[in-house]
Order: C-alpha cells, then sequence, then structure tokens
C-alpha cells in the first residue's frame, strides 16, 4: 500500500531530522591546543630546526650542528629543561614560551708560530686559524709574570715586535699568539721564547754601499731620537777622487716596517788628505740635523780652501730636506786658547754633540793647549752657528786630553 503525505508534514518531518542531528548543546566539540616557541641562541653553529613552534605538552628534538673549525661545548647547552645527548638536545614537555642556548669553541688551535728577524725586530708569523676572527700577540716579559697583549688587534695573521734598546729589556721574554671567535673563546698558539740565540739574529747589520779596505765604517755612530734615522762615521774613506783618509758619513732610515736602507752619502764641501771627517757624529731629536766632526780638517778658519793650520780640525753641520742632505755650514773655534792662534793641532771636532732640537751643539778639542783640551758650546741664531761658550776644566794640565 503506498503511503502518501501531505506537503506540509513532510517538511515538518525534515526540520525534525536536521534538529537531532545537528544537536544543541555543543558538548562534543574539543578545544585547540596552544604552541609555545622554543627560541635558539648559538654562537658558532647552527640548530635545526631552528625556533621550533611545540605544541604544549610535547617535547622538541633540535640537531647542534657546528660550523666549520669548531666544536659543540656541551657545559654550555641548556634552556627549556632538555638533555643533550651527542649533539641532540631533547628539552622537556613544553608549557611556555623558552630558549635553547648554546655556545661553540675553535677546534683548531694556532699552528706552530713561526720566528723571523728584522733589524732590531722580532717577526711572527701562523698560519690562519678557521673560525678566527681576530689575533693577538701576547708577551710574557718575564718569567713567571703574566702574559698582556702587544700592540692592537690583528686581522691578519703576523705580527712585528720592535725590540728595546737595552738586551736586558727582551731576553728571556716569551710570546704567543691567541686566536679569537666572535664570541670572544680563544685559543694559545705555542710559546716562542726569546733566548741569547735569538737576540742575536736580530741585531741589525749593516754596511756600506760602497765597502773599502781601511774605511773605519763605524767609527762613531748615532741614531736620532725616533729611533729611525742612522748615521755612521767612516774617517778612513777616499771618496771617489781616492783622497786617503778624507772621510764620510753613511745615513741609514727605517721605513714604517722596520727595514734599514742607506738613505745618503755625504762627504765634506773641502775634503781633504787625512782630514778624519766622520771621526764623530750626532744627530737631533728627528734626524733632521747631522753635526758631524774632522778632527784634523787643516783649515785656519779664514776660508773652506784654507789649509795653513794641520789638525785644527773643523765641524759640519747638514741638514735634511725629505730626503735630501744637504751641507749647512762649516764651523771653526773662534777661541783657540795658547799655543798656535789659528789652532793648528786642536783636534777641534774630536767629539761632538747636538740637542734635541738641533738648536745646540758640543764640541770637543782634545788637543787645545798641548793637548790639555777644550770644549765649545754653539748656538744656532737661524742663520749661522755662534759660539757662545769656550769651556777648560779647573784643573786643566798638559796631555789631559779633556
Amino acid at each position: 500500500m503506498t503511503t502518501r503525505y501531505a506537503p506540509h508534514l513532510l517538511a515538518l518531518l525534515l526540520a525534525s531530522t536536521t534538529l537531532i542531528g545537528c544537536g544543541s548543546s555543543g558538548g562534543d566539540s574539543t578545544p585547540a591546543i596552544p604552541s609555545y616557541t622554543v627560541t635558539t641562541t648559538l654562537l658558532g653553529g647552527t640548530a635545526s630546526p631552528a625556533n621550533p613552534s611545540v605544541k604544549q605538552g610535547e617535547s622538541a628534538v633540535i640537531t647542534l650542528t657546528a660550523d666549520e673549525g669548531y666544536a659543540l661545548d656541551a657545559a654550555s647547552v641548556s634552556g627549556c629543561d632538555g638533555v643533550l645527548d651527542g649533539n641532540i638536545y631533547t628539552t622537556g614537555p613544553i608549557s611556555v614560551a623558552c630558549t635553547v642556548s648554546a655556545g661553540f669553541v675553535p677546534t683548531a688551535g694556532v699552528a706552530q708560530v713561526t720566528l723571523g728577524y728584522g733589524i732590531k725586530q722580532l717577526k711572527f708569523t701562523w698560519p690562519a686559524v678557521s673560525g678566527a676572527s681576530y689575533y693577538q700577540l701576547q708577551e710574557q716579559a718575564t718569567s713567571g709574570a703574566g702574559y698582556t697583549q702587544v700592540g692592537v688587534n690583528l686581522t691578519e695573521p703576523s705580527a712585528t715586535r720592535d725590540i728595546p734598546v737595552h738586551l736586558h729589556d727582551w731576553i728571556n721574554a716569551s710570546y704567543l699568539v691567541r686566536a679569537y671567535n666572535d664570541s670572544g673563546e680563544y685559543v694559545d698558539s705555542n710559546v716562542v721564547t726569546i733566548t741569547l740565540t735569538e737576540a742575536v739574529n736580530a741585531i741589525g747589520y749593516v754596511k756600506a754601499s760602497n765597502t773599502g779596505g781601511s774605511d773605519y765604517f763605524g767609527e762613531s755612530i748615532a741614531v736620532s731620537g725616533d729611533g729611525n734615522t742612522l748615521a755612521v762615521g767612516a774617517f778612513g774613506e777616499a771618496g771617489p777622487d781616492d783622497v786617503l783618509r778624507a772621510g764620510a758619513v753613511y745615513v741609514f732610515v727605517r721605513s714604517s716596517n722596520g727595514v734599514w736602507s742607506q738613505q745618503d752619502l755625504l762627504r765634506a764641501s773641502n775634503a781633504g788628505e787625512a782630514d778624519e771627517f766622520g771621526i764623530s757624529v750626532a744627530l737631533n731629536s728627528d734626524g733632521n740635523t747631522l753635526v758631524v766632526g774632522a778632527m784634523s780638517e787643516d783649515g785656519d778658519g779664514t776660508s773652506e780652501g784654507d789649509n795653513s793650520a794641520p789638525g785644527a780640525g773643523a765641524v759640519y753641520v747638514f741638514t735634511r730636506t725629505g730626503e735630501s742632505w744637504s751641507q749647512s755650514a762649516y764651523v771653526k773655534a773662534v777661541s783657540t786658547g795658547e799655543g798656535d792662534a789659528n789652532g793648528a793641532g786642536d783636534y777641534f771636532g774630536t767629539s761632538v754633540s747636538l740637542n734635541n732640537d738641533g738648536t745646540f751643539m758640543a764640541v770637543g778639542a782634545l788637543g787645545e793647549n798641548s793637548r790639555a783640551g777644550a770644549a765649545y758650546i754653539f748656538s744656532y741664531d737661524g742663520v749661522d752657528w755662534v759660539e757662545q761658550a769656550y769651556l777648560k776644566p779647573s784643573n786643566a794640565g798638559v796631555d789631559a786630553d779633556w
């Protein structure tokens, strides 16, 4: 039998079915589970995954990988109540946002530091260290003392140490190189200790550009106050005209990287046989003024060409402009004391000395007055060198060579 429903009854049945299917209380829905970010903070390595988002109650498993030249520092790994197993860090159950931190240290120390030498210099070189952002040269001045940094931080694998003037200031000093990473962690190189052998290797050795027998190169020397100019006398040098014992002075300069080279060769404007120019030398502080003694020069002071006063002696002043030297003065004693009126045999210029700014000089004359000796003080007035004082000892005697 076929049952038929009226249209309005069918609509009512459908509505009832829909209400029963949908429900009206909502009691069967599940609330969303919150997630939290685990922040990873690393120096010298990477984390995978980095900064993961983790659902509440779950744990994060993070792989910690060191950069090249670094190794994981297990003691530095912490955060989120986790546990480290090898390079795998597993956090505790996450309930709030938290941070995992890990540090890495350089794995390669500085390879053997190589020691080289310059004139009055120690030169350190070493292979570049992977992961190093800068280096420091460290010095232990005396055994048992702490290490202190020499100079500034270095970005290149080399360093130079200028040697102090006095040997006892640096023999037995020790040096090492520290390689630092970006986080300030460092590793030390091998230690290099300076013994007498190393000291000898670093002693400067310079020669004249025109070496010759009996030149007596090195009879007198002077170093400027700034340590960058060296004057060396060779009173026996004969010059291009082969004038016996006319004498010469060689000027050497040190470059910014510590290399010494000859800058000039100086001779007297009136070079004569046996004048012994270069028997004494003196430099001022910046090395731009040079005084040279020629104790056996024969002039009587009337002119540079006169040779009527054997052994009277003379002093020559040279000045440097840029890299060029020129003779600026020819100086003779005015007060010649007793004996020969023209100063013959005084040996003026036996010794010379110059003040820091190059405006005062002292000149010794050991032969003055039958070798009793005398000293002269000159000042520069901007044009000429003027004798200011003639000095004698209170107990001057014959052959005293004062």
